[in-house]
């Protein structure tokens, strides 16, 4: 990003203050004694060349220029000045690392990593393994929530910074990351050499396991849903599974019933026939041998009777006697008749009980056909939910940089929280700026304790919140604050 005015807005870095704000003490007098002082400066030596006429610049000139915009640079109180400085050093000659060091470092002072990026990359095209530069670079890329372009950058500056307090911290949250990273990354040649080669030693120190530890917690607070929806997706398969093989059982239990069915119709209509049979064939000799009584009385009737009516009545009562003879030997297979009877009914007992046997497992096998389609909603459902947290996880996981409390190492021995020293810059000289920085701060803070309590930190989320408290009592977000604080010291 190019250098621009001093009310230019700055991309501010979602993260949280945890070190110094590097405040720089200044009356308005000395101020303004400054800003004349440079003003000034700027000018002689921008018209320095000038006064020369044709006679080109010496050397030692040029650098007395450089060295004196680079003290400049490093005492201006304002983001304007300082601007003013680097532009006329640069008009000197661009890219002078010396410039571009106080120039980065002074920007950090104000909090504005934007600017200080710019002169950055000048550090690094000539000095390629400069920590400080490296290390703002990837600070920049972190908090955007770039963290693969980042994890280079800082794990270079920590290889050549190997105790600075604040890169074992960044380098402890990349780790993190990385060890939850499924694909594949892209990144320098050498960076896998550098972190297989320290990260044991990286490990044994106190500020890479808090934040590696810190940062997993964050990284993990989807797992333990997903797990859960993961195993109630099983869950329900295996439900749905048993279902099915239960429906499968029992729609095969159909078959055999349904034949014998078949097969129990197929002998009580041979029962019935038979049955049926006997009674029409007893019915018959009745009807035969009533007919033939009442014909013999009619002729036994008459007196004198003709040899034609004599005859027939000796033929009448032969055949009624083979009538009673036929008869008597149906009554005696009486017995057979009450057999087919008692078979029948028995037959028919057979059949309801089959019917309503086959019937019950019918209206089972529908119900469980309604259970089916449940399960598989159920499932729809939880295949839907699983996949919108794996959709989550892995957004977060790609943008955990906004989410994560980045840090800069030592400049000159003092540790920078950019965000402090961007918020002291704002009300030093910007009232109505300031006023929303706070707001926006508190509110900051609010929501990075309620993420806390989230995953389980509540003296994290507690620490914030005193700080919030502290910092901004008359901020709009106070009040929830100190309620949500009392709630947390009581649970605690």
């Amino acid at each position: 990003m190019t250098p621009g005015g001093e009310n230019r807005q700055s991309a501010r870095p979602a993260c949280v203050k945890t070190c110094g704000s590097g405040r720089l003490a200044a009356t308005e007098r000395e101020t303004i004694m400054i800003r004349v002082s440079v003003t000034i400066l700027i000018a002689l030596l921008l018209a320095g060349p000038a006064w020369a006429g044709d006679e080109p610049s010496c050397q030692d000139d040029k650098q007395a220029d450089l060295e004196a915009l680079t003290e400049v640079i490093s005492r201006v109180e304002l983001v304007a000045d300082a601007v003013s400085a680097y532009n006329a050093a640069n008009a000197v000659e661009r890219g002078n690392v010396e410039v571009n060091l106080a120039y980065m470092k002074k920007m950090l002072t104000f909090g504005k990593v934007d600017y200080a990026v710019y002169a950055a990359r000048w550090v690094l095209s000539a000095e390629p393994d400069n920590a400080l530069a490296l290390s703002v670079i990837g600070y920049c890329h972190a908090t955007s929530g770039d963290v693969e372009s980042a994890l280079p950058g800082i794990i270079r500056a920590l290889e050549q910074l190997p105790d600075d307090e604040s890169l074992l911290a960044d380098a402890g949250q990349l780790l993190a990351w990385l060890d939850v990273q499924e694909g594949p990354l892209s990144w320098p040649e050498g960076i896998e050499r550098i972190i297989a080669a320290n990260r044991g030693e990286w490990e044994g120190r106190a500020d890479f396991r808090q934040a590696y530890d810190d940062a997993a917690a964050v990284l993990g607070q989807f797992d333990e849903a997903i797990f859960a929806a993961a195993d109630a997706v099983e869950e329900i398969r295996r439900a749905g599974l048993a279902i099915e093989d239960e429906i499968a059982v029992l729609t095969e239990r159909l078959a055999p019933i349904d034949a014998e069915i078949y097969w129990l119709q197929l002998e009580l209509a041979d029962v019935e026939a038979e049955l049926d049979g006997t009674h029409r064939a007893a019915a018959q000799l009745r009807r035969q041998i009533n007919i033939a009584n009442a014909r013999i009385a009619e002729l036994e009737a008459k007196s004198p009777r003709t040899p034609a009516e004599e005859l027939e009545l000796a033929r009448l009562r032969s055949d009624v006697a083979s009538y009673e003879r036929a008869a008597l030997r149906a009554a005696r297979g009486r017995r057979d008749r009450n057999y087919l009877r008692q078979r029948a009914d028995e037959l028919r007992d057979m059949i309801r009980d089959n019917q309503r046997e086959r019937d019950e497992i019918v209206v089972y096998i529908r119900g469980l056909r309604r259970e089916m389609r449940d399960a598989k909603d159920d499932l729809d459902r939880a295949e839907a939910e699983l996949v919108v947290l794996q959709s989550d996880r892995r957004k977060m996981i790609r943008g955990i940089g906004r989410l994560l409390e980045w840090r800069l190492p030592a400049i000159d021995g003092v540790v920078i929280d950019v965000v402090a020293a961007g918020e002291d810059y704002v009300a030093r000289t910007d009232l109505p700026a300031r006023m929303l920085s706070d707001e926006a701060n508190a509110a900051g803070k609010l929501r990075l304790a309620r993420k806390y309590i989230e995953i389980d930190k509540p003296e994290m989320a507690i620490r914030y919140l005193q700080l919030l408290l502290e910092s901004f009592p008359d901020s709009q977000v106070a009040d929830e604050a100190r309620e949500l604080l009392e709630r947390l010291q009581v649970q605690s």
